[in-house]
């Protein structure tokens, strides 16, 4: 699980990090973070979830995009609607 960190304290109140985040889904390397004595030395993922949270820190709505583990179709889950996406509208 990789967690950004979207909101921050600023003059006293929170503010959503809106910057936004550019990434390959179908390859995430993390090799440049790893200690120089590890024995692993690559470190690849590929994505398959993101959530999506619109809104406030106190309020907002959640969706989410899932990569199905089969077909490789994306899904977009809003309340009880899923729909197919696509891995364009992730980043």
């Amino acid at each position: 699980v990789v967690h950004l960190k979207r909101f921050s304290m600023e003059n006293g109140d929170y503010a959503k990090n809106t910057m936004p985040v550019d990434f390959d889904p179908g390859r995430l390397d993390l090799s440049e973070y790893l200690h120089a004595n590890s024995p692993e030395k690559a470190m690849p993922y590929r994505l398959y979830a993101v959530t999506n949270h619109c809104g406030r820190l106190n309020s907002g709505h959640y969706t989410a995009l899932v990569c199905h583990g089969t077909t490789g179709e994306w899904l977009r889950f809003d309340d009880e609607s899923v729909s197919t996406s696509s891995a364009s509208g992730i980043n």
